[in-house]
């Protein structure tokens, strides 16, 4: 996991960054892949927002 951040906010983990074994897209994050771990770092922080606001709207 190259994800840095491992709290949790809100009850809410940051998606797991990983090697997706795709040499054109090598950065995955909850199923999608990226061609740079900037984009999927983003991604990684976006799915987390998204399930804290999420919770914190319920």
């Amino acid at each position: 996991n190259l994800q840095s951040f491992n709290g949790a906010l809100g009850g809410a983990q940051a998606s797991a960054i990983t090697n997706s074994g795709n040499s054109e897209r090598p950065f995955n994050v909850d199923g999608d892949t990226f061609t740079d771990f900037q984009s999927a770092a983003q991604r990684s922080c976006d799915n987390q927002f998204q399930i804290c606001a999420n919770t914190a709207n319920a």
